[in-house]
């Protein structure tokens, strides 16, 4: 009688299949990382798997998992591997390999809305984009892509956060943030010390990236301080925090700067004379930014400084 294989990536580890046991099971019995956060009970969705090869061999959906697929959306070849058996050769992949991954797909965003009117306040604004972020949606599956950007937005997120800052807004291969929002007098120091520390998770993350798709990102980040309006835009459900003004559109030009002068890490004058006791800076640079009139002195912050 042959004997099938389930192949579970990353690693292409190879288990005998038992047609009597889930997928879960099977792996858990090898002794294979699997992440199951409700215990194999389809009460989350940590367990899921990707199906890669041998969907006609996949017992069809029970109601429990029917329940959950239906809620959460998912496609016919994402299932859960605690509520599936298979009968022939099977290749999955694990979205969901450890302590972090379980926390994105368990977390809730909160609501920070502050006031529809609008407020002029003094941030600090901080860009950040990945570099070479084309090539790398060319060569990834769209599951891969979506799995690693929000992994990528969540360890981001985190060095944002643990400075309090505020993310404010996605721009696929980038995100902008704030700090000042609750009227820290030291903001400026706050958002420098968040991109140096998201310099730091960068190599972590880097790590888990190789293993995934043998891939690694860069990442720039500029800084600039200034005068921006802070208020809510759109309407019911569809409404957002936003940040506007003349500070807004420098600090992004300021983060594109960086792909023209091979740099990473760039605060505008203003960050600068903030924080100029705090950290370590390398070159600085007179420009003209584009979209703005005269020149613009842009320092260079080296991402081993410590506050």
């Amino acid at each position: 009688m042959e004997q099938f294989q389930l192949t579970v990536e990353p690693g292409a580890i190879q288990i005998p299949i038992d047609p009597t046991a889930t997928i879960l099971e099977t792996s858990l019995k090898a002794n294979v990382k699997h992440a199951h956060a409700c215990g194999g009970n389809a009460r989350c969705s940590s367990c899921r798997v990707i199906i890669l090869e041998g969907m006609e061999y996949l017992c069809p959906r029970n109601e429990k998992e029917k329940k959950l697929a239906g809620k959460l959306g998912f496609s016919d070849n994402v299932r859960l591997a605690c509520q599936t058996t298979v009968n022939g050769n099977v290749r999955v992949k694990r979205p969901v390999l450890d302590e972090i991954d379980i926390q994105i797909v368990s977390s809730r965003a909160a609501d920070q809305r502050i006031t529809s009117i609008g407020k002029e306040m003094t941030l600090s604004i901080l860009f950040a984009d990945i570099a070479r972020y084309t090539a790398f949606t060319e060569n990834a599956q769209p599951y891969d892509l979506v799995h690693i950007l929000n992994r990528y937005y969540f360890v981001m997120g985190n060095a944002v956060e643990k400075n309090s800052g505020t993310i404010i807004d996605y721009y696929g291969d980038g995100f902008l943030s704030v700090f000042g929002m609750n009227e820290e007098p030291d903001h400026a120091k706050l958002a420098v010390q968040s991109g140096i520390d998201m310099f730091r998770r960068l190599d972590d993350f880097n790590e888990y990236l190789k293993e995934w798709l043998g891939q690694s990102f860069e990442i720039r980040i500029g800084i600039h301080t200034g005068k921006v309006i802070v208020g809510t835009i759109g309407t019911k459900s569809m409404s957002k925090l936003a940040v506007m003004g003349d500070a807004v559109n420098l600090a992004s030009r300021i983060d594109s700067a960086n792909k023209e002068l091979h740099t990473k890490f760039l605060v505008s004058q203003s960050t600068h004379e903030l924080i100029l006791d705090h950290y370590q800076t390398g070159r600085d640079f007179e420009v003209e930014v584009k979209g703005k009139k005269g020149k613009h002195k842009l320092f260079e912050i080296l991402t081993t400084s410590s506050g």
